[in-house]
């Protein structure tokens, strides 16, 4: 089964690193089936309108 998940209100809304402060606009999870029968999980954070890659993995089934 195919599954996206959007998160508009994520917990961590807000991120600090050093030298800047960045808005979290959502949080986004991605899963799909692989051919194998495992499955794969891509999760994304969008950041001031541009999409990041978090983590991704494939685990089995």
């Amino acid at each position: 089964m195919h599954r996206l998940q959007i998160d508009l209100s994520p917990d961590q809304g807000l991120i600090e690193t050093d030298d800047a402060s960045y808005v979290v606009d959502a949080d986004v999870m991605l899963e799909w089936p692989q051919r194998d029968g495992s499955h794969y999980q891509a999760r994304f954070r969008l950041i001031e309108g541009e999409l990041y890659l978090l983590d991704h993995n494939s685990d089995e089934v």
